[in-house]
């Protein structure tokens, strides 16, 4: 069966969108929706605390949750699936939403009334819940939809004999539950999903999205607001490549001797390590995924842009790392925002005239930054320091993304032949 999935999959020769970054994108979504829930749910968690702290304030948060991860996998994946293939199924954005929302609150309500916490039940209910709404929404697509089922099967089967085998950092099961199960998830609802694509029954198209007359035109331009939410999105996948990394080694090796006396000694030579490979892993799918987009966006090519993008990230961590020691917090928020778009700037003052705005754009992210952390009470909130990162990185990668586009936009010629999607 599978290398029957993979045949079609190679014969459906889309021009649009390639089914590697196509693969790419689908997985990375659902890491951006799990970041979306830590910084979604962890705010309305400390404002509720703050303001409102009534017998609903439990649902709201997990409301909150549930539809931050189902609104981020139904952007992404609604976008790339357009763009790949020139329609979104009937009522895939909500019911990816409602179907997350519902899986979320069950997932809660075991944990709530079962004694003792039951993660495994839990996480089980909450993937097969979210499968079922996906699915019944594909079979309308493609009859075959039913392989999301043996899919989730799996993945409750692994998580089980994860938690029975008692890893030897045992009390970190829930996190390697969680990796390994959301990242077979990710993939093979990839595959599947490109599998039930290629193979459309008859007339499931709308005639406004006649995928025919869509790969007639296979050079056809990424949106500009699309371009500025993915580019945003590229840094937010950064971070998570970081944290997935610190997840990793935490519910594996943390804490073993080896892993103590290996952070030790790397720290009494290289105090600066930390900052520099937490900048550096960061920056390694940021320029990747920009040099993948201003192709897809303008055919743009910058020589070098990944690397200079890797050794500004490396120094910027350097200066969030140290300066966090020494408590200057605002300086870090500036060091972190504009180091990496003042050193790209040379490459892009090489390449475009103007280029020099690249770097008033981290100069101008780092000025708004640090008026909202001196201006504001940002101790309002509970970690408020947390969220002004968020905001800040944020912040620097759409001021970035919209300034590419403004540069682009002073050298493309008028042209009608290119419609542009998604």
């Amino acid at each position: 069966m599978f290398n029957g999935l993979l045949t079609k999959i190679r014969a459906d020769d889309n021009p649009r969108l390639h089914r590697t970054p196509f693969m790419l994108i689908w997985i990375a979504a659902y890491g951006l929706a799990w970041i979306a829930v830590g910084v979604v749910g962890g705010l309305t968690d400390a404002l509720l605390y703050d303001f409102y702290r009534g017998g609903y304030a439990r649902s709201i948060i997990e409301l909150a949750c549930g539809l931050a991860f189902g609104g981020t996998l139904a952007l992404i994946q609604g976008w790339i699936l357009r763009r790949r293939y020139g329609f979104v199924p009937r009522f895939w954005r909500i019911g990816t939403i409602l179907g997350m929302v519902i899986a979320t609150g069950a997932f809660f309500f075991i944990i709530d009334y079962s004694y003792p916490d039951n993660f495994w039940l839990a996480g089980s209910a909450w993937v097969i819940l979210f499968t079922v709404f996906q699915t019944a929404i594909l079979f309308r697509v493609n009859r075959h939809a039913w392989y999301f089922i043996p899919l989730s099967i799996l993945l409750v089967f692994i998580s089980l004999t994860i938690d029975i085998l008692n890893f030897p950092n045992s009390q970190n099961d829930f996190i390697l539950i969680i990796l390994m199960a959301c990242s077979i998830k990710a993939f093979g609802t990839a595959i599947i999903t490109m599998h039930l694509m290629a193979n459309l029954r008859e007339g499931i198209v709308p005639k406004r999205d006649n995928s025919s007359k869509a790969k007639n035109h296979p050079h056809q331009k990424m949106s500009s607001i699309a371009f500025v939410g993915l580019w945003t999105a590229g840094l937010a996948i950064g971070w998570g490549f970081y944290f997935l990394i610190m997840l990793i080694w935490y519910a594996t090796v943390d804490g073993t001797n080896v892993a103590d006396s290996t952070y030790t000694w790397i720290d009494s030579i290289m105090p600066w390590f930390a900052g520099a490979f937490m900048g550096a892993m960061s920056g390694l799918v940021v320029g990747v995924a920009q040099t993948w987009l201003m192709k897809q966006y303008s055919n743009t090519q910058i020589r070098y842009w990944g690397i200079v993008t890797v050794i500004g990230c490396s120094l910027a961590g350097i200066g969030l790392w140290e300066i966090i020691d020494s408590r200057r917090f605002e300086w870090s928020l500036i060091a972190w925002v504009s180091l990496p778009l003042l050193l790209q700037t040379i490459l892009m003052w090489r390449m475009t005239r103007g280029g020099w705005v690249w770097g008033l754009a981290g100069i101008t992210s780092a000025i708004i930054i640090h008026a909202v952390y001196t201006q504001f009470d940002l101790k309002l909130v509970y970690d408020g320091d947390i969220y002004v990162i968020v905001f800040g990185t944020v912040l620097s990668a759409i001021i970035s993304g919209a300034t590419f586009v403004l540069l682009q936009a002073q050298h493309r010629p008028p042209s009608n032949s290119s419609p542009k999607i998604g």
